[in-house]
């Protein structure tokens, strides 16, 4: 019993996990893409 209570949860919290991982880095590439974007806004300003 204890064993199959352990076996059932244990897979419960990997995709959890994997899950808040993969938003995180979602976000931040998204932040970084946004940098990135306002960067190449502000030199061809300078350029302009």
């Amino acid at each position: 019993m204890d064993e199959q209570k352990q076996d059932s949860n244990a897979p419960m919290f990997v995709p959890e996990d994997l899950g808040s991982a993969t938003v995180i880095a979602a976000d931040k590439d998204r932040q970084i893409g946004e940098g990135r974007r306002k960067k190449r806004n502000n030199l061809k300003r300078k350029r302009g």
